[in-house]
């Protein structure tokens, strides 16, 4: 039986095409070659111009040409200034804000709140906002005046005028700029509640605060009136209750307590009772006792308020 005879393969053109195929193998591979080397030639590129960019904007670029300082304070602008030490010709972005805020707090004891910040292009500006004196402290060596917060601002030898001063506040050390530390926290918290209460509502001419008693504290107003205010519980509620009474009148027009009298208005149960209870012969009792011996006191013993 014939048999179809099977073409012979072309070498040649095996080859040929084997050759090709090689090449365009190379071919690719080279280009893949090229685009990486690009790639790394402007990565390496890029790396350069932002270094000298970077070195540039630290030596030449940014320096400071101006120190703004705002705000209300006793000191000085040269003095803040110094106090920050930040300089002239220093770097903006190399400038340590927050060092600069601490070092003026600290240096500069009667400066409350401070913020240094950073102005494009080349500015400092220093914001300061006077600290207060809320308490005075008496210790063996001085008065020790403080911040609501507890900074300590200055030792003196006698409480400032009209001041207020904090019995029943004990302290373990005080350094000037810095934050004292408290021999107990109890006494720590009643305090700072008391400070933020007395100035959220605005009570003024307190100069007298009594802590030694947590159960029993006390806050004598215009050297002649004692708020008896009990346990810490609702503080702020007292304090807001007795400051309507002080400087509120009765139905009559005339003042809950007169200008001139003297004695203890007790509020250990204001919240309760919507009253608060004032003796003129200076009694400080506890809310028990207030309530039962309103009934044998003058008319204007029971006092009532809106607060």
């Amino acid at each position: 039986m014939d048999r179809k005879k099977q073409p012979t393969p072309d070498v040649g053109q095996q080859e040929k095409r084997a050759r090709h195929a090689e090449s365009a193998r190379a071919s690719r591979v080279r280009q893949r070659r090229r685009k990486q080397k690009l790639r790394i030639f402007y990565a390496l590129l890029f790396l350069i111009v932002l270094g000298f960019a970077v070195t540039l904007s630290l030596t030449v670029l940014f320096q400071i040409n101006s120190i703004q300082v705002t705000g209300t304070s006793r000191y000085s602008q040269e003095e803040i200034v110094k106090a920050s030490g930040i300089q002239t010709g220093e770097n903006l972005f190399l400038t340590k804000t927050k060092q600069a805020e601490t070092g003026i707090s600290q240096k500069l004891p009667y400066i409350g709140a401070v913020k240094v910040s950073r102005k494009l292009p080349a500015k400092i500006s220093i914001q300061v906002e006077a600290a207060t004196v809320d308490g005075a402290v008496e210790t063996e060596n001085g008065y020790v005046l403080l911040t609501g917060s507890g900074k300590m601002l200055e030792l003196v030898e006698q409480p400032p005028e009209n001041g207020t001063l904090i019995v029943g506040l004990a302290l373990k050390s005080a350094s000037p700029g810095k934050p004292v530390v408290y021999q107990d926290a109890v006494s720590q918290e009643l305090y700072q509640q008391l400070i933020v209460s007395i100035k959220n509502n605005s009570f003024a001419s307190v100069t007298k605060i009594d802590i030694s008693n947590p159960y029993r504290i006390l806050i004598e107003y215009d050297k002649r009136i004692i708020l008896n205010l009990g346990t810490s519980a609702d503080l702020d509620y007292k304090i807001r209750f007795g400051k309507t009474i002080l400087e509120g009148k009765n139905e009559n027009g005339e003042d809950n307590i007169g200008k001139e009298e003297k004695g203890v208005l007790n509020l250990g149960s204001a919240k309760e009772d919507d009253r608060a209870y004032f003796d003129p012969n200076g009694v400080i009792s506890n809310p028990a006792q207030s309530k039962a011996g309103s009934a044998q006191s003058s008319p204007a013993s029971a006092v009532s308020s809106a607060a």
